[in-house]
C-alpha cells in the first residue's frame, strides 16, 4: 500500500502553525491545507463558526484529492488543541485511508512558543484576512486546549507525536511511530533549520 504523510499542526494561535507549513512547503513542497487562506478564497474576513462546516468540507476535499495523488500535505488548526477535534481527524484519515487504499502516515506536531511571543505575533496581524488580530484570543484556545496524553498516543498506533518550540526551533519527540522514523527525522531537520 503507498504510502502518503500528512502532518497535522496544532497549537495555540500565533504559535507558528501558518509559517511551519510554509516552511514545509518551501524546504519539501508539502502542500499546505490552511484553513484562512480557503476563508480568504471564499471572501470570508474573519473566523465565524458558521462557516467551519464548508470549509472542514473544501479541506477534506482537498485532502483527498492529494492523498489519492501521493501527495504529502499539511493541515493546520488551532481546533485540534482540543482532544475530541483530535480523535475526529485521526478517525477521518483512517476512513479516507480505507477510502483510497493509501497509508496515511500522520505526524501530529504541536507547535508552542512563549505566551508573550504568542499574542505579539496575533497583534501583528492584518486585521483583515487572518483568523483572528486579537491577543485575547490566545487565552480563549488555551483555556480549551486537552494535551497530548498516553491514551490518546496508545490508541493511535499511526500517528507520531512532536511537541515544535518555534520560538527556539526545537522539537521534542513525544512518540515517533517505528514505521515514521525517516519522515519524522526529515521532518525535525527541516523545522531546525533557518531558511
Amino acid at each position: 500500500m503507498e504510502k502518503v504523510d500528512v502532518y497535522l499542526l496544532t497549537g495555540n494561535v500565533g504559535t507558528g502553525k501558518t509559517t511551519t507549513a510554509n516552511k514545509l512547503f518551501a524546504e519539501r513542497g508539502i502542500v499546505s491545507l490552511d484553513r484562512d487562506e480557503v476563508r480568504e478564497q471564499l471572501g470570508i474576513g474573519h473566523y465565524d463558526p458558521a462557516d467551519s462546516a464548508r470549509i472542514d468540507e473544501i479541506i477534506w476535499n482537498r485532502l483527498k484529492e492529494c492523498v489519492s495523488n501521493g501527495i504529502s500535505v499539511s493541515m493546520g488548526t488551532a481546533s485540534a488543541m482540543k482532544l475530541d477535534r483530535r480523535l475526529l481527524y485521526y478517525d477521518k484519515f483512517r476512513e479516507i485511508s480505507c477510502e483510497l487504499g493509501k497509508e496515511i502516515q500522520i505526524v501530529l506536531v504541536e507547535c508552542d512558543c512563549d505566551q508573550e511571543e504568542a499574542k505579539k505575533r496575533i497583534s501583528m496581524r492584518p486585521a483583515e484576512g487572518s483568523a483572528t488580530s486579537d491577543p485575547e484570543d490566545y487565552d480563549m484556545v488555551a483555556s480549551r486546549a486537552i494535551p497530548i496524553g498516553g491514551q490518546e498516543i496508545g490508541r493511535n498506533d499511526n500517528v507520531s507525536f512532536l511537541r515544535f518550540d518555534t520560538q527556539r526551533s526545537v522539537v521534542e519527540a513525544i512518540a515517533v511511530r517505528d514505521g515514521h522514523r525517516d519522515v519524522v527525522k526529515d521532518l525535525v531537520t527541516v523545522l531546525t533549520t533557518k531558511l
